[in-house]
């Protein structure tokens, strides 16, 4: 995944700003994204999530859906990978 997401442009500036200390002058995202095992995730609703590239987002999807969970249906679908994913 991290060589994956050294392929998209905002995931790589928030990489470079945690590993700067740089995070900006917006106190939001301080402690907000996390660097782990070279992998960029985000902590929301007090879950860490694996930062998913916006290349791979239809790919993800597309897996999800063609797998166990596609009987679940939209919502829960829907539900389940923002537990999982950013």
């Amino acid at each position: 995944m991290g060589a994956e997401q050294m392929r998209d442009p905002l995931i790589v500036s928030i990489r470079n700003s945690i590993l700067t200390n740089n995070l900006g002058e917006n106190t939001a995202h301080r402690g907000k994204y996390h660097l782990d095992q070279d992998i960029v995730y985000c902590t929301e609703r007090g879950k860490k999530l694996t930062y998913i590239p916006q290349h791979l987002v239809a790919s993800v999807l597309e897996y999800y859906h063609n797998t166990s969970l596609a009987h679940v249906g939209r919502d829960k679908l829907h539900q389940i990978l923002r537990n999982r994913f950013y």
